[in-house]
């Protein structure tokens, strides 16, 4: 089983017969509990850092099964911006993100403009995954709650997966572009 501790492999410091993950069906976060062996103290652990198991063995129908994960840290907003998620642009004083730490229903950043001058605002994080994670001919999601409560007149929301070669050179990029009210909370996904 790969086993990544804060994106880096640490399969071989992880014993498979220590490895018991709890779940509950309809809970996306299972509890797993694991023995880490550091013979020489070089695994810097930290609180909160995430970890990764990946039966790599699993198939159906003779095609190994890559299960999805999310590659965003604090993605929902739970510990505020934490440092992770970065405003940019003339208007990022109009982004606001929770107390940290918040959960549930308050958990999630907000833009809120009116007759604001010409402008324009980024909320963005950049991801280093682990090239062990990706694979070839894969399809990557990048889905969120959009909730637009009235029609944007002169501007839009957009969101979107950038991907980076390994001197930060940009070599995709891929967007989906919003207008109108969405009537509520909506979730919408983009591919790439």
């Amino acid at each position: 089983m790969l086993t990544l501790i804060n994106k880096l492999d640490q399969t071989g410091n992880v014993p498979h017969d220590s490895i018991s993950i709890d779940s509950v069906q309809g809970d996306p976060l299972g509890k797993a509990k694991l023995q880490v062996i550091d013979n020489n103290s070089s695994i810097a652990l930290q609180c909160m850092q995430e970890v990764i198991l990946i039966d790599e063995n699993v198939a159906l129908g003779g095609t190994t099964l890559i299960p999805a994960h999310n590659y965003l840290i604090n993605n929902n907003f739970t510990y505020g911006s934490g440092g992770i998620w970065v405003k940019s642009g003339t208007l990022s004083s109009t982004v606001t993100f929770p107390s940290s730490p918040t959960f549930g229903a308050g958990a999630h950043a907000t833009l809120t403009f009116s007759n604001n001058v010409v402008g324009s605002v980024t909320v963005a994080q950049s991801t280093n995954t682990n090239v062990q994670l990706l694979f070839p001919n894969r399809t990557y999601c990048f889905s969120l709650n959009l909730n637009i409560t009235a029609g944007f007149v002169n501007s839009s929301v957009f969101i979107g997966i950038q991907w980076l070669d390994a001197s930060n050179t940009v070599i995709s990029t891929v967007q989906q572009t919003y207008f109108s009210n969405t009537g509520g909370v909506t979730r919408v996904s983009i591919t790439a």
